[in-house]
């Protein structure tokens, strides 16, 4: 198979959704942060017209919903009118944010770009670059069958690509839709499978090539690390590929362990020296950083007894060494008081009975009903914008009650030591 081809593979684009979590107080980068999405996308356009790639793969979610905005889809569309001026071509599907059922306003598209159907999977062929291209795209947003053993046998003497948004067999964090195994997209037989949904980037094997790009940008803190797309080149029967970033707001969590530390000015040095060796401040792209402060510390009730002005101190020393190239998204404390617990468990046998009551609860996930329904009342009396989302009050949530068992235990010790 003599085939000489290069092409780029990106994945979850999510144009126009806002990214989430981030703080608002002065001197935050608020312009930097609007349009980050579109910002990663131009990066990506720029990338296939510098590499001179002959085709990009949006391999789904390339909106993040119903396109309430027609600007969404004009620029698109304009950025597909740019790769059509270098001849480059364009296959995408559509995923469970983008399905057909989900988009109901259309935007026409320039002439070189093709979107799989969401019929029967399909294969559109490329007779001049000697490539084959299977796809599929959702009919709705939730597909919970096996898609890919409807896949088409691949074509003899061509480069078969299959491109699928998909859970595979399963990634924490991600809806479980068009679930299929690794074995069953490895029998299709195809050199490379170009794959969605997933957002942390992944190469989930190497023969034949089975690869989620994660998103292109992070949209927030659970999305943390370099976000971009895989650069594919194909020559001699061999394949290459290459991660290149192009996000350009990139997400970190910076934890600081403040055990032996006397001072909130140390504690802050500390964070500011952590920071540094983390990550690598520059210029060209904008860090979005959680600060997680650990540890059994001397500074424990200070911390506590004035959060918001260390945190307004801590920006100040954040802002002046990255010259505005960090935004704080968070401050956690999860410090504890110096103490001897084992001590004072011995001097309070009755102790013992109680945290063994807690530790139980934080690992059993049958209590959730009840606890929910303990809290029926309560909780309705919250509002919504503190319900939901990545940080909210979710009690439905068998993870974030554990965290907070455990957040309970240790303001409970703290406060017997102290």
């Amino acid at each position: 198979m003599n085939i000489d081809i290069k092409f780029v593979h990106a994945a979850d684009v999510h144009l126009d959704s806002p990214l989430r979590g981030l703080e608002r107080y002065e001197g935050a980068p608020v312009e930097q942060i609007r349009g980050a999405t579109r910002k990663a996308f131009v990066n990506l356009v720029n990338l296939c017209i510098q590499k001179r790639v002959n085709f990009l793969i949006l391999a789904g979610d390339l909106y993040d919903g119903d396109l309430l905005d027609y600007q969404t889809g004009l620029f698109f569309a304009n950025q597909m009118s740019k790769l059509r001026e270098f001849g480059i071509k364009v296959y995408l599907v559509q995923g469970n944010h983008d399905a057909q059922s989900e988009i109901a306003k259309g935007v026409r598209l320039p002439d070189n770009v093709h979107t799989f159907s969401s019929g029967e999977p399909h294969t559109l062929v490329d007779q001049e670059l000697g490539v084959a291209l299977h796809g599929w795209s959702y009919p709705t947003r939730a597909v919970t069958e096996d898609i890919s053993q409807r896949y088409p046998d691949p074509l003899s003497g061509f480069y078969n690509i299959g491109i699928l948004h998909t859970s595979l067999d399963g990634r924490p964090g991600h809806d479980h839709y068009a679930p299929c195994s690794l074995q069953n997209l490895i029998n299709r037989g195809y050199d490379y499978w170009a794959l969605g949904h997933i957002h942390q980037r992944e190469i989930v094997t190497e023969k034949p090539l089975v690869v989620f790009p994660g998103n292109l940008q992070g949209r927030h803190v659970r999305e943390a690390g370099a976000k971009g797309c895989i650069y594919v080149e194909v020559s001699g029967g061999q394949t290459q590929i290459d991660f290149h970033p192009l996000d350009v707001v990139q997400w970190a969590v910076c934890t600081v362990n403040l055990g032996g530390i006397e001072t909130p000015a140390e504690a802050i040095d500390t964070a500011v020296e952590q920071l540094r060796s983390h990550i690598s401040i520059s210029r060209d792209k904008l860090y979005a950083v959680r600060f997680v402060f650990q540890g059994a510390t001397a500074v424990h009730h200070q911390l506590q007894k004035d959060k918001e002005h260390f945190i307004y101190n801590l920006r100040a020393a954040v802002n002046d060494v990255s010259r505005g190239g960090v935004w704080i998204e968070k401050v956690l404390f999860e410090t504890r008081q110096i103490a001897d617990i084992h001590r004072l468990l011995e001097e309070y046998p009755s102790l013992k009975n109680f945290f063994a009551i807690l530790k139980e609860l934080a690992e059993d996930d049958t209590i959730g009903p009840e606890i929910a329904a303990e809290l029926k009342g309560f909780y309705n009396l919250i509002p919504q914008e503190a319900v939901f989302g990545d940080d909210g009050l979710n009690i439905n949530d068998s993870e974030f009650l554990r965290a907070i068992m455990i957040q309970a235990q240790k303001m409970i010790i703290d406060e017997l030591v102290s």
